[in-house]
């Protein structure tokens, strides 16, 4: 019986070291914006945003050491990705996206506001005290949450070219 009990509980630790890992800790996730949505996981040649609970977000495009900076307790990581809508519309599905690189992005909560910049690649990274905030882009604002040691992705169109 003693045995049994015994190899329960070996088979509950295994279960649980793979399920974060095998580190203790979460897995590394990865997800790609499709031109309307973040989704799990990752395209060749494409922009990919690495993330595990409890730690920075980081926004890499190819082959790179990504760095595993520890969130201070209390906040969790904000990725905002500005894009405009490069096809799809009223007639066709949305689908096609093009970054807005190098453009301002306010983010306004309970303690104040934080200016930052989108990249090349049109994201912008940010850690920030767990809480409700509004993101500002070009005009275009969105309200959304962030949850302690989580990460927020958080799509914001500035704007559609005429497609249909």
């Amino acid at each position: 019986m003693k045995a049994i009990v015994a190899m329960g509980a070996i088979f509950t630790l295994l279960a649980c070291g793979c399920a974060l890992g095998g580190e203790g800790r979460p897995t590394l996730r990865n997800s790609y914006f499709d031109g309307k949505e973040f989704r799990d996981g990752s395209l060749p040649h494409a922009v990919t945003v690495y993330h595990q609970v409890g730690f920075l977000p980081v926004v890499a495009a190819g082959d790179m050491p990504i760095p595993r900076d520890p969130l201070p307790k209390g906040t969790g990581g904000i990725v905002i990705y500005c894009y405009i809508q490069s096809s799809g519309g009223k007639i066709e599905a949305q689908g096609g996206s093009v970054p807005v690189a190098e453009v301002a992005v306010e983010v306004k909560g309970e303690g104040g506001s934080l200016l930052l910049r989108t990249d090349e690649n049109g994201y912008a990274v940010a850690g920030v005290a767990a809480g409700t905030y509004e993101v500002s882009v070009k005009g275009v604002a969105a309200k959304f949450t962030v949850e302690q040691g989580s990460t927020t992705l958080l799509p914001i169109r500035a704007g559609k070219r005429m497609v249909d």
